[in-house]
C-alpha cells in the first residue's frame, strides 16, 4: 500500500490581514488639524499602527459652542469610550490568535529544528508589512480589469439576505470540522476565521479582500454540509456567497500580491467558478494561479530534468529551486506544499486542455516535480483513511495525465496536427489506459463508494470515478475515430467506463442525495460526465444489438431525469438538459426505425438497478453497422421535434441526416458546444481594458 499523503497544514495569518481603521479627531485631536503649510500630517496613533490617517470632512461656517440640543455630552463620551474599548479588546483577541498560530505553525510541518521561527515561510509569505517581500513577488495577475457588475435587482435582493453571526459561526465550524475528510489546505486558521463574522461589519476594521473571499467560500461549503436547509435555501445562499466573493475579487485584483495567500485565493475562486459552471472565468483564474505559482517558484517549473530520471521518481531531497535559489521556504515545507499545489495545477490544466476545449497554461516538460520522501510523507499524515485513498489515487491519475500529455506532445512534434499514432505510441497509450483501470481496481474505488458512510467521501469517490472514466475516453480521442480506431477491445473499454460513471451517479442518488447535495459537484458532473454520455449516445445510434442499445438509452433517459430535477432550481443546467432531451428523442426515433418488429424495452431497464455492462457486449461485435451511405428515412424527418431541439442542432450546424449518418462526429460537436458555451453568470462581471 502506498504511503499516506502529506499533512495539509494551516498557514499562519499575520495581523496585516486585518487593519484597524484610523481614529478621527474625536479620538485623537492631533488627527484633525492642518499645519501652516496646509498639509495633513499623520497623527501619532495612525503612525504607530502604520495606517493612513483619515481626516474628518471640512466644516463650513462657524461652529456653535456648547452641546448639541437634545444630546448629552457625558453620554456621548461614555459611548465613544466603550466603543474604543470594544475595538481594542477585539484587537487583543486577534493578536493572541496570530501569536499562537505563528508559535505553533512550524511543528506540524517539520521535525527539523534547524529551521528558525524567524525564517518561517508561513508568516513571511503573508506579511504585507515587508516591503522587500512584496516587491520581489509583485507581478501582473490574469484577472486585471475585473469589475463586479450585477444588476440592481440582484444587488437589492442580496442586501435583504442576512446571515446571523451565530449561523455563520456554525457553518464555519462545520467546514473546519470536516477538513480532514475533505482534504483541504486552508491558509486561515479556524480560530481566526471564527472572528471574522463579528468584525466584518465593523466600520473601524478593514479585513483583507483575500480573507473575505476565502471566508465566503468557507461559508458556502459549510452551508452545503448543513443538513437542516431546504433545496431552495441552499440554492439561494450558494449563489449569494458566490456573488459576494466575486464582488471582493474586484478589490483583490488591484493588490498585485504574488504570495501564497493569493495562490490559495486563485485556487478557491477557480473552483467556485467551476462549480457554478462558469468555465471561462474559472479558466482565467486557473491561469492566474499558474502565474502566481511561477512567480513564487514553488513548483520548480523551469527545472531541467535529466534524461535518465524516470517520471514520478521519488527523491529524498528536491533539487534547488532554479527560479528563486534563495527562497525562504524550508526543504520540508517546500516538499509538502509543492506536491499539493502541483496536484491541483496539473489536474486543472489537463481538465481545461482535454475536457473543456481550452488551451493549456502549462508548458509540457517544464512542470515535473519530484515527489517528497516517503518517510517525510508518512510523518506528515493527519487525514482520514477514505480521504487518504482519494488523495493518493487522484495524485496517480495526475501522473498518468501528464504522461498522456507528453505522449500527445511528442506526436505533434513528430507529425502534423491530426497525424496517426505509430505502433510504439499505440502501445504506450494502451499502457496508460490499463494504468487507469488498474488504479481503480487496486485501490478498490468502486467498492469503497459502495461501503462509504459519509456523503463527503461518496462525492470524492464519485468524482474520482468520473475523472478516471473520462480520461479513458479522452485518451482514445487522440486521433480521429474510424472503422479501425479505436480497436474493438478499446471500444468495449470506453463503453464499460461510461457505464461505470452512471453507476457512480446512481450510488450518489441511492445515498439520499438531492439537488442541493449536488450543487458543489455541477462542474465535475458536466465536465467529466458529458464525454461518457457521448459514448452512450454513439453506441445507441450504431449498435447492432437492440437490447444493448435499449439498455444504454435507459441510462441516458435516467440521467436526463436527474438533470431535469436539478435544473428546476438552477437555470445553468438548462443547456445540459436540452442536450440530453434532444439526443434521447432522436435516439428513440432511430431505434423505432431500425428495430420495427418490436419496440425497444427501455423502460424495463429504467427499473433495473444493475448498470453493469451486459455480458454479450464483451464478445466481439458482429452484425450490420450503420451504412455511411445510408440516408435518413422520411419517418424521421416527419417526426415532431421540439423547437428548442431543432434550434440547438441548427446552432451547432448539425442536420438530422448528419446526426444519423455520422453519429460520433455530430455528438462530439454537440459536446464541444455544451462545454464551451458562455458562462451562465457572465452578466455579473465585466473585464474592462486597462487605461
Amino acid at each position: 500500500m502506498n504511503p499516506p499523503p502529506p499533512h495539509l497544514n494551516v498557514i499562519a495569518v499575520s495581523l496585516s490581514l486585518v487593519k484597524i481603521r484610523p481614529f478621527t479627531k474625536s479620538l485623537d485631536d492631533s488627527a484633525g488639524d492642518v499645519d501652516a503649510k496646509r498639509e495633513k500630517p499623520a497623527c501619532k496613533r495612525c503612525h504607530q499602527f502604520s495606517v493612513d490617517c483619515v481626516y474628518d470632512p471640512p466644516r463650513y461656517g462657524k461652529r456653535k459652542k456648547g452641546p448639541i440640543p437634545g444630546s448629552s455630552t457625558h453620554t456621548s463620551v461614555q459611548r465613544e469610550s466603550l466603543h474604543v474599548s470594544d475595538i481594542m479588546n477585539r484587537l487583543n483577541a486577534l493578536e493572541n490568535i496570530v501569536g499562537n498560530t505563528v508559535a505553533t505553525s512550524i511543528s506540524p510541518l517539520s521535525t527539523d529544528s534547524s529551521n528558525p521561527p524567524s525564517a518561517n515561510p508561513q508568516y513571511n509569505a503573508l506579511s504585507e508589512s515587508s516591503t522587500e517581500s512584496q516587491s520581489s513577488h509583485a507581478g501582473r495577475m490574469d484577472i486585471k480589469g475585473f469589475k463586479f457588475r450585477a444588476d440592481p435587482a440582484t444587488k437589492a435582493s442580496d442586501e435583504e439576505i442576512f446571515i446571523p453571526p451565530e449561523i455563520a459561526i456554525r457553518w464555519v465550524k462545520s467546514l473546519y470540522d470536516n477538513l480532514s475528510t475533505l482534504g483541504l489546505l486552508l491558509p486561515i486558521s479556524k480560530e481566526f476565521m471564527l472572528i471574522i463574522p463579528s468584525v466584518l461589519g465593523n466600520p473601524y476594521v478593514q479585513v483583507d479582500a483575500r480573507v473575505i473571499i476565502l471566508y465566503y467560500g468557507v461559508l458556502n461549503l459549510g452551508m452545503l454540509l448543513s443538513p437542516d436547509l431546504s433545496i431552495s435555501e441552499r440554492n439561494k445562499y450558494s449563489l449569494f456567497f458566490y456573488r459576494r466573493a466575486l464582488q471582493h475579487m474586484e478589490r483583490w485584483q488591484l493588490q498585485d500580491q504574488m504570495n501564497e495567500l493569493s495562490l490559495h485565493v486563485a485556487f478557491w475562486m477557480s473552483h467556485e467558478a467551476y462549480s457554478q459552471l462558469d468555465f471561462d472565468l474559472s479558466y482565467r483564474l486557473h491561469g492566474c494561479a499558474c502565474q502566481i505559482a511561477r512567480e513564487l517558484g514553488l513548483l520548480q517549473l523551469d527545472a531541467q530534468i535529466s534524461s535518465d530520471d524516470s517520471f514520478g521518481e521519488i527523491a529524498s531531497q528536491p533539487p534547488e529551486n532554479p527560479r528563486w535559489p534563495g527562497d525562504i521556504m524550508g526543504t520540508i515545507y517546500r516538499d509538502v506544499h509543492r506536491v499539493y499545489f502541483w496536484h491541483i495545477l496539473i489536474t486543472n490544466d489537463y481538465t481545461f486542455r482535454h475536457h473543456l476545449y481550452r488551451a493549456g497554461n502549462i508548458n509540457l516538460g517544464t512542470w515535473k516535480v519530484n515527489l517528497p520522501d516517503l518517510y517525510t510523507r508518512q510523518s506528515l499524515s493527519n487525514i482520514k483513511r477514505e480521504t487518504e485513498i482519494y488523495f493518493e489515487a487522484s495524485l496517480h491519475l495526475s501522473l498518468i495525465e501528464l504522461k498522456y500529455s507528453e505522449l500527445e506532445n511528442s506526436r505533434n512534434f513528430r507529425t502534423s496536427a491530426g497525424g496517426l499514432l505509430n505502433d510504439a505510441e499505440k502501445d504506450n497509450l494502451r499502457q496508460l489506459l490499463l494504468g487507469i483501470v488498474t488504479l481503480l481496481s487496486e485501490w478498490q474505488i468502486e467498492q469503497s463508494l459502495e461501503q462509504v458512510s459519509s456523503k463527503v467521501n461518496a462525492c470524492l469517490y464519485s468524482i474520482l470515478i468520473w475523472r478516471a472514466t473520462s480520461m479513458v475516453i479522452s485518451f482514445l480521442r487522440i486521433q480521429p475515430r474510424s472503422s479501425s480506431w479505436p480497436k474493438e477491445q478499446d471500444r468495449i473499454l470506453e463503453h464499460e467506463e461510461a457505464h461505470r460513471s452512471v453507476k457512480a451517479m446512481r450510488r450518489l442518488i441511492d445515498f439520499d442525495f438531492d439537488q442541493g447535495d449536488l450543487y458543489c459537484n455541477f462542474g465535475y458532473f458536466k465536465c467529466f460526465f458529458t464525454p461518457c454520455l457521448a459514448v452512450l449516445f454513439g453506441n445507441i445510434l450504431t449498435s447492432p444489438s437492440e437490447e444493448l442499445a435499449a439498455s444504454d438509452l435507459a441510462l441516458t433517459q435516467w440521467v436526463q431525469e436527474i438533470v431535469s430535477r436539478c435544473s428546476n432550481g438552477r437555470d445553468e443546467l438548462k443547456t445540459l438538459e436540452l442536450y440530453l432531451q434532444t439526443l434521447n428523442h432522436f435516439a428513440r426515433v432511430v431505434l423505432r426505425q431500425r428495430f420495427p418488429s418490436s419496440r425497444p424495452q427501455a423502460q424495463a431497464y429504467l427499473d433495473s438497478r444493475d448498470t453493469d455492462l451486459p455480458s454479450h457486449s464483451r464478445e466481439k461485435r458482429s452484425g450490420p453497422r450503420i451504412d455511411p451511405d445510408n440516408h435518413l428515412s422520411g419517418s424521421l424527418i416527419t417526426d415532431s421535434f421540439d423547437e428548442d431541439e431543432l434550434r440547438l442542432l441548427d446552432k451547432c450546424g448539425i442536420s438530422m441526416e448528419h446526426l444519423y449518418n455520422e453519429p460520433y462526429g455530430a455528438v462530439l460537436t454537440l459536446e464541444k458546444h455544451l462545454l464551451t458555451e458562455p458562462d451562465p453568470h457572465r452578466a455579473w462581471w465585466v473585464f474592462e481594458p486597462e487605461t
